[in-house]
């Protein structure tokens, strides 16, 4: 009971210490050392007092990170606790100003880490405290160990913020705009109307890009137009949209046009690619991969502004649904690695509401379906196939689909 009193201790003032109340980490501290039974518990301890002293006094840290490296306790410490080892020494020099020496012992803690397959441990660390990142990241931008972490960090976050505890608070972004399945303008939480169907695209294709020259915006909303004309039209949206969602909305800077970057705004389209970049990022094989890319398929709400048909808006409709049909192939491949068949079935079904005439997905369809043994439903769904093949385009089934199904009926 002690030991387990004792690492949850640890882990409530671990917590405190993150999100910077140090008072507080102490406090737990101190009931961890009251309940301290076992020898193999004074590494953790001793890790968890340094690294409370590296955030308020360095050098106190420091030395207690070298009295413990010292001592024979060291010599057995698990891979997880000699990885915050080599952590706590890189952030305790930076706390004290050393900055190359803080670099040295952080390459050392990565290389570290690599070696004992423990980079979460410092993912974990570096999702709340990024100082560390940032310095190496800025003298060794492409190092894989730096690219491995920073995805670990995203992808913490992204879960986090998929399963975050609802705890009765609500925080509002001043304005969040969602553009897939239908376009919604919401400020402060309330929905806008009002708004005319130029102004609102206008907003839509400011959010989808950082900066654009007004140039390309005249070009991509009125390109039959003579240019006077065009100055005009955007001068009218823009004043609409400033008095229906606030003067400072857009920001301008030169021929630039942006939406107000200081304000905290939410962009479904921006989430759902941030979704897709960790998912991607994430390896083959690793037990993470599902999960990731689950949450990028979930992010996907439809298709973007249904509702629109300019040239631009249909060339990223198109953009954004192939990315969300590699999604579902993915998810489908990884989740059938795992033994999670039904899961996969799903996933190919949606990807053929999409592109219902693609043979590949369609043969790993049929062959999923077969080995859940509902061969009644893949020869079905095959002759399904052979007709809408034959209808739209005028061929029959490949020789892999043919094949598959003689395998079905013999």
């Amino acid at each position: 009971m002690n030991r387990l009193l004792c690492y949850g201790y640890l882990q409530t003032a671990g917590m405190h210490r993150r999100a910077g109340n140090l008072t507080v980490a102490q406090e737990w501290l101190g009931r961890a050392r009251r309940v301290e039974a076992e020898p193999s518990a004074h590494v953790a301890l001793s890790l968890e007092a340094a690294a409370v002293e590296v955030g308020s006094t360095p050098e106190v840290g420091l030395e207690r990170l070298r009295t413990l490296r010292d001592s024979t306790h060291m010599q057995a410490a698990s891979a997880l606790e000699s990885t915050f080892f080599y952590y706590l020494s890189a952030l305790g020099a930076l706390m004290a100003g050393r900055s190359d020496e803080a670099l040295d012992s952080f390459e050392d803690a990565c290389a570290h880490a690599a070696k004992l397959g423990s980079e979460q441990v410092l993912a974990a660390e570096l999702n709340y405290d990024r100082r560390l990142l940032d310095l190496a990241g800025g003298s060794q931008p492409e190092d894989p160990i730096i690219s491995s972490l920073r995805s670990r960090i995203e992808f913490m976050r992204l879960f986090a913020g998929q399963y975050q505890a609802d705890d009765g608070t609500t925080n509002l972004a001043e304005m969040e705009l969602n553009a897939l399945g239908e376009s919604l303008v919401e400020r402060h939480g309330v929905p806008v109307g009002g708004l005319a169907p130029l102004p609102r695209l206008l907003l839509f294709f400011l959010a989808d890009r950082k900066a654009v020259k007004r140039d390309i915006i005249l070009e991509a909303f009125w390109p039959e137009v003579i240019v006077d004309k065009q100055v005009s039209s955007l001068y009218t949206a823009v004043h609409s949209l400033r008095e229906r969602l606030g003067k400072d909305v857009i920001a301008t800077g030169g021929p630039l046009y942006r939406l107000n970057p200081k304000w905290e705004m939410r962009f479904d389209v921006a989430d759902f690619e941030r979704a897709a970049d960790v998912a991607e990022d994430v390896p083959v094989g690793d037990a993470r991969r599902v999960l990731a890319l689950s949450q990028a398929i979930s992010a996907y709400g439809g298709p973007f502004l249904p509702e629109y048909d300019q040239d631009w808006v249909l060339t990223r409709r198109r953009d954004l649904a192939s990315r969300y049909l590699r999604l579902l192939v993915e998810h489908a491949t990884a989740a059938q690695a795992k033994g999670q068949e039904n899961e996969a079935l799903s996933s190919l079904r949606q990807a053929l509401i999409l592109e219902p005439l693609r043979e590949d997905i369609n043969l790993k369809y049929l062959q999923i379906l077969a080995r859940l043994g509902r061969r009644t439903e893949a020869i079905r769904h095959y002759h399904t196939v052979k007709q809408m093949l034959s209808d739209e385009l005028g061929i029959e089934p490949s020789a892999e689909l043919r094949s598959f199904y003689s395998s079905l009926v013999r």
